[in-house]
């Protein structure tokens, strides 16, 4: 790793760092809570300009994944880019269903997908392979269902 690249790193950790503990040393960190984008921008030392500026973006992500790291789930649903909720303790389970229900039809998804591709002209390794993962992914999908729709799976 060149010495540039650690010397990015590392001042990007020491934005998200000091982008957490502005937001908690203002009581900002906890359910419920709103965060204004241009207190993050203020913060942060760069306007939001989309989501290929990274000056911005970069810290932002790690923002975001420190706070779910800490059990914060977010959403910047009824926020203004880049703001965003915390989403309050009894809003968090039907967060993570809907997150799992993603997940469930994401992997049947792979499933269809890989089992209606033409695979016929693989060499038989690559169709093993390729049936090896389509079967992992069905399989991650029908535990996935089974785990969801019935209360007493475990």
């Amino acid at each position: 790793m060149s010495k540039n690249l650690i010397i990015k790193k590392n001042k990007s950790l020491q934005l998200v760092t000091k982008l957490y503990e502005r937001l908690n040393y203002s009581g900002l960190i906890h359910p419920g809570s709103i965060i204004d984008g241009a207190l993050i921008e203020e913060i942060v030392g760069t306007k939001y300009e989309g989501s290929d500026d990274w000056r911005f973006i970069g810290p932002y992500i790690g923002l975001k994944t420190r706070l779910e790291s800490e059990g914060y789930f977010l959403t910047q649903k009824d926020c203004n880019p880049p703001g965003f909720r915390i989403l309050a303790t009894r809003e968090m389970p039907e967060h993570a269903m809907n997150k799992l229900h993603d997940n469930l039809n994401s992997n049947y998804n792979i499933a269809c997908v890989m089992a209606n591709h033409d695979i016929s002209k693989l060499s038989e390794n690559e169709q093993k392979k390729h049936k090896s993962v389509q079967s992992k992914a069905t399989q991650a999908a029908m535990i996935q269902h089974k785990m969801i729709m019935d209360q007493n799976f475990f």
